[in-house]
């Protein structure tokens, strides 16, 4: 997203769903689950969710797996733009700091 001449929205979105993947991982412990695997051990991990924010999760991913491609072949031309990406970027940036402080807390809470 970040080169002007040539933007890669398609990889932006992809790596924006990937960091909220990843930060599931580290806070579940299970480095091979997919997202949707990820969201559902939260819990059993000590960091409750909001059914709605685990839904919005969920969703999210589903767009990823599905819109254009995101994250597998490209399904049709992408039609994929700056807007989508921001929207992505900043969403999960979001998710990833909520999850980060959830996670703080449960450990705070447990010593």
């Amino acid at each position: 997203m970040s080169d002007r001449t040539s933007p890669d929205y398609r990889n932006s979105i992809k790596e924006s769903i990937s960091a909220v993947e990843a930060a599931c991982q580290i806070i579940t412990g299970d480095q091979k689950a997919t997202l949707g695997q990820a969201v559902k051990k939260l819990e059993g991990s000590g960091v409750e969710l909001h059914p709605a924010f685990r839904d919005a999760l969920s969703k999210m991913y589903g767009y990823t797996n599905d819109a254009s491609g995101i994250r597998h072949a490209l399904l049709d031309e992408s039609t994929l733009d700056a807007d989508d990406a921001r929207f992505m970027l900043v969403t999960c940036s979001a998710f990833v700091n909520y999850l980060k402080a959830k996670a703080a807390n449960r450990k705070a809470n447990v010593t």
